[in-house]
């Protein structure tokens, strides 16, 4: 198992504008949540976006696969953990929970 102190934790709550029409968590919304989770989880640790950008440089997603039991529904609270397991010279693996 992971180290507890490099493991991102955060905290939301499905808000009716970020639902679909059955009532849980967009796709969009959830991707875009993942993504905040990530940078937030990056800037902590010191290689977010700001270190970056004054040289012109910053990280992106290449590939996202999702596999869920189910999504969270309207106002349903959730809590999304992240971290980087795999270092290999300029990618990571990045995992939630």
């Amino acid at each position: 198992m992971y180290d507890d102190s490099r493991i991102g934790a955060y905290e939301f709550k499905v808000e009716p504008f970020s639902d679909d029409v059955n009532g849980q968590i967009s796709w969009r919304s959830l991707g875009e949540l993942l993504l905040r989770c990530a940078q937030r989880h990056a800037d902590s640790h010191g290689f977010g976006f700001g270190v970056y950008s004054p040289e012109h440089l910053s990280w992106v997603f290449s590939r996202l696969i999702i596999q869920m039991e189910r999504r969270p529904r309207t106002l349903e609270r959730f809590v999304i953990k992240t971290w980087a397991c795999e270092i290999f010279r300029q990618f990571t693996t990045r995992l939630f929970v």
